[in-house]
Protein backbone atom coordinates (compact mmCIF):
# COMPACT_ATOMS: atom_id res chain seq x y z
CA UNK A 1 0.00 0.00 0.00
CA UNK A 2 2.71 2.54 0.78
CA UNK A 3 4.20 1.90 -2.79
CA UNK A 4 0.75 2.80 -4.14
CA UNK A 5 0.68 6.10 -1.97
CA UNK A 6 4.88 6.61 -2.77
CA UNK A 7 3.27 6.32 -7.20
CA UNK A 8 0.46 8.48 -6.64
CA UNK A 9 2.56 11.17 -4.52
CA UNK A 10 4.88 10.93 -7.51
CA UNK A 11 2.43 11.70 -10.02
CA UNK A 12 1.04 14.46 -8.53
CA UNK A 13 4.62 16.07 -8.06
CA UNK A 14 4.49 15.25 -12.12
CA UNK A 15 1.87 17.33 -13.37
CA UNK A 16 3.15 20.13 -10.93
CA UNK A 17 5.63 21.20 -13.01
CA UNK A 18 4.28 20.54 -16.46
CA UNK A 19 1.35 23.69 -15.34
CA UNK A 20 4.16 26.35 -16.70
CA UNK A 21 4.95 24.58 -19.60
CA UNK A 22 1.48 24.15 -20.44
CA UNK A 23 0.60 28.12 -19.85
CA UNK A 24 4.03 28.67 -21.45
CA UNK A 25 3.19 26.65 -24.27
CA UNK A 26 -0.82 28.49 -24.59
CA UNK A 27 0.93 31.89 -24.03
CA UNK A 28 2.88 30.78 -27.60
CA UNK A 29 -0.27 30.03 -29.49
CA UNK A 30 -2.09 33.05 -27.94
CA UNK A 31 1.13 35.10 -29.42
CA UNK A 32 1.62 33.05 -32.67
CA UNK A 33 -2.63 33.64 -33.16
CA UNK A 34 -2.50 37.47 -32.40
CA UNK A 35 0.28 37.96 -34.68
CA UNK A 36 -1.94 37.01 -38.17
CA UNK A 37 -2.51 39.48 -40.43
CA UNK A 38 -6.01 38.90 -39.93
CA UNK A 39 -6.43 40.68 -36.87
CA UNK A 40 -3.46 43.84 -37.81
CA UNK A 41 -6.17 45.88 -38.04
CA UNK A 42 -8.11 45.13 -34.62
CA UNK A 43 -4.75 45.40 -32.87
CA UNK A 44 -4.00 48.59 -34.55
CA UNK A 45 -7.28 50.19 -34.20
CA UNK A 46 -8.43 52.18 -31.03
CA UNK A 47 -9.67 49.04 -29.34
CA UNK A 48 -6.53 47.08 -29.87
CA UNK A 49 -5.95 46.70 -26.10
CA UNK A 50 -9.02 45.22 -25.26
CA UNK A 51 -9.31 43.14 -28.48
CA UNK A 52 -5.82 41.79 -27.52
CA UNK A 53 -7.39 41.03 -23.82
CA UNK A 54 -10.52 39.71 -24.61
CA UNK A 55 -9.10 37.02 -27.86
CA UNK A 56 -6.12 36.17 -25.25
CA UNK A 57 -8.51 35.11 -22.47
CA UNK A 58 -10.67 33.66 -24.83
CA UNK A 59 -7.90 31.41 -26.76
CA UNK A 60 -6.49 30.39 -22.93
CA UNK A 61 -10.29 29.26 -21.63
CA UNK A 62 -10.19 27.49 -25.08
CA UNK A 63 -6.84 26.03 -24.56
CA UNK A 64 -7.84 24.80 -20.75
CA UNK A 65 -11.18 23.97 -21.50
CA UNK A 66 -11.07 22.07 -24.31
CA UNK A 67 -14.14 23.26 -26.59
CA UNK A 68 -16.17 24.22 -23.57
CA UNK A 69 -18.39 27.46 -23.75
CA UNK A 70 -16.81 30.05 -22.50
CA UNK A 71 -18.37 31.12 -19.32
CA UNK A 72 -17.83 34.21 -17.12
CA UNK A 73 -14.12 33.99 -17.27
CA UNK A 74 -13.91 36.40 -20.27
CA UNK A 75 -17.12 38.88 -19.83
CA UNK A 76 -15.66 41.32 -18.59
CA UNK A 77 -12.94 41.20 -21.39
CA UNK A 78 -15.41 41.30 -23.39
CA UNK A 79 -17.82 43.77 -22.46
CA UNK A 80 -14.42 46.64 -22.33
CA UNK A 81 -13.74 45.65 -26.11
CA UNK A 82 -17.52 45.96 -26.57
CA UNK A 83 -18.20 49.08 -24.74
CA UNK A 84 -14.56 50.68 -26.60
CA UNK A 85 -16.28 49.44 -30.24
CA UNK A 86 -19.24 51.54 -29.18
CA UNK A 87 -17.00 54.73 -28.26
CA UNK A 88 -15.17 54.20 -31.49
CA UNK A 89 -18.17 53.23 -33.92
CA UNK A 90 -15.94 55.02 -36.61
CA UNK A 91 -13.11 52.68 -36.70
CA UNK A 92 -15.54 49.65 -37.45
CA UNK A 93 -17.87 51.30 -40.13
CA UNK A 94 -16.38 49.34 -42.78
CA UNK A 95 -17.59 46.01 -41.03
CA UNK A 96 -21.13 47.55 -40.32
CA UNK A 97 -20.82 48.40 -43.97
CA UNK A 98 -20.07 44.93 -44.69
CA UNK A 99 -22.48 43.68 -42.31
CA UNK A 100 -25.39 45.38 -43.78
CA UNK A 101 -25.11 44.47 -47.16
CA UNK A 102 -25.50 41.14 -46.66
CA UNK A 103 -22.25 40.55 -48.56
CA UNK A 104 -20.89 38.12 -45.60
CA UNK A 105 -24.10 36.26 -45.28
CA UNK A 106 -23.20 35.44 -48.80
CA UNK A 107 -19.76 34.57 -48.44
CA UNK A 108 -20.57 32.88 -45.01
CA UNK A 109 -23.31 30.54 -47.38
CA UNK A 110 -20.58 30.12 -50.44
CA UNK A 111 -18.35 28.86 -47.93
CA UNK A 112 -21.00 26.49 -46.19
CA UNK A 113 -21.60 24.87 -49.56
CA UNK A 114 -17.99 24.32 -50.60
Amino acid sequence: MSSSMQIESTSEHQVEPQQPEDDHKIDEQIAEALACPCVDDLRSGPCGKSFEAAFSCFLRHQAKHKGDDVDMDCLQQFEAMQQCMVQHPEAFAEFANFQASGEADRMAKEAASS
